[in-house]
């Protein structure tokens, strides 16, 4: 398995990154499964921040 961070960004109340994991077959490296996901924070400017 391997991960890779594919973008970073900001808006006032949020940081977030974009990651890409993809899972390999280790006798022949053929990709078998990749997942695509969205991790946001928030940062304490935001008014749902407690």
């Amino acid at each position: 398995m391997r991960g890779e961070v594919l973008a970073v960004g900001e808006t006032p109340r949020t940081e977030y990154l974009w990651y890409e994991s993809i899972l390999s077959d280790p006798s022949g490296g053929e990709g078998l499964a990749r997942m695509l996901m969205m991790l946001r924070f928030m940062k304490d400017s935001s008014p749902a921040w407690q």
